[in-house]
């Protein structure tokens, strides 16, 4: 049918158009997210190294009960993020 009415050029630049439109938000997201991921990988140890820090200070008495602080705030804190959004 384009042949037919002359539009196979027209066609091929609509389409060059779309296709360079869709590769420049492809570089602009991979961008993005080369920037955000580690970003929020930092914020995320920063603040589970916060939540630990806290736990540590909030323990008292002997061994055994720091230790059951220690591993609840570390259970805790790993809740507060997801396990991996990457997939």
């Amino acid at each position: 049918m384009l042949q037919l009415f002359n539009g196979e050029e027209r066609s091929r630049r609509e389409f060059a158009g779309v296709n360079n439109d869709h590769r420049e938000a492809y570089k602009d997201a991979i961008t993005a997210y080369g920037w955000f991921y580690p970003v929020v990988e930092f914020i995320s140890m920063l603040a589970l190294a916060a939540i630990l820090t806290w736990g540590r200070a909030c323990a008292s008495g002997p061994a055994a009960s720091r230790s059951v602080w220690w591993s609840r705030f570390l259970q805790y804190g790993l809740r507060f993020f997801p396990p991996d959004f990457r997939t």
